[in-house]
């Protein structure tokens, strides 16, 4: 427990929590805690009773993470050292459909991962371009997601954020006779792949829906009493979007948004 803020202190007060005993003196260099997180040591010359008001032995952190699906949600700040947001939003679909924007909003701080766009939906001997990846804002770091690919290499891309686990985009689909559909896309944010119809009729024909783009992505860490960080018990709005079923295509996938702290 924590040692009281104000009002009459006694030694043993200062024991019951630290148990090094009742002479003020082993107290020195000794590292203690505030209810907040923050840390420091006590001075290795000169104590008073006054240095012990409102500390504590032990770090109030208990490090954890929780993981949010496309909705709407509220996150309570735990206590803290660093808190870090990874956000992702909806992949883009095989052929058309835009994946969902995904926002994380507290204070001055307004996390955006835009949805991937998705591809053109094709037609009978026609190309169709791959849909733009997802843009991103407002983190430290802010990575868009990958255009989907077009003509021959109808895949989805990739989302943003590969090297903090993006999802890949959809894979191209295989070239047999009849329509070949394109996979979807994974969790989170990756894109679907496009169609690819093979008509082998005397009149061949062929069709490449492109594929929907990745959704970006944006990380930002928070570290307890800068500027700007949130304080233990306020609360963080978290909106996560969703994929899209793909026109023609796989669907792109889900977006995530992931809260670490230590």
């Amino acid at each position: 427990m924590t040692i009281k803020s104000s009002g009459p202190l006694s030694l043993t007060d200062i024991n019951t929590e630290f148990q090094l005993g009742t002479s003020i003196g082993v107290h020195h260099g000794v590292r203690w805690y505030l209810d907040n997180g923050n840390t420091g040591v006590f001075s290795n010359t000169t104590l008073s009773f006054s240095d012990f008001y409102g500390k504590r032995k032990n770090s109030p952190v208990s490090p954890g993470s929780t993981s949010y699906t496309p909705g709407t949600y509220t996150f309570t700040v735990p206590y803290y050292n660093t808190i870090v947001i990874d956000t992702w939003a909806g992949g883009g679909g095989g052929g058309g459909g835009n994946g969902q924007n995904s926002t994380v909003t507290y204070g001055a701080t307004n996390l955006v991962a835009s949805g991937g766009i998705g591809g053109g939906g094709g037609g009978r001997r026609t190309v169709s371009p791959g849909g733009a990846g997802g843009g991103a804002a407002g983190g430290d770091i802010n990575d868009p997601g990958q255009a989907g690919g077009t003509g021959s290499t109808q895949s989805g891309g990739n989302a943003g954020g590969q090297a903090y686990g993006g999802g890949q985009g959809g894979p191209i689909p295989t070239a047999n006779c009849g329509n070949n559909n394109g996979p979807p896309g994974t969790t989170p944010g990756g894109g679907g792949a496009g169609d690819h119809g093979v008509d082998c009729s005397k009149d061949p024909g062929f069709n490449y829906a492109g594929g929907g783009g990745g959704g970006g992505y944006v990380r930002k860490t928070f570290a307890v009493g800068n500027t700007g960080s949130p304080n233990y018990g306020d609360s963080i709005s978290v909106n996560v979007g969703a994929g899209v079923a793909g026109g023609a295509g796989g669907a792109g996938a889900d977006g995530l948004v992931k809260i670490t702290w230590s």
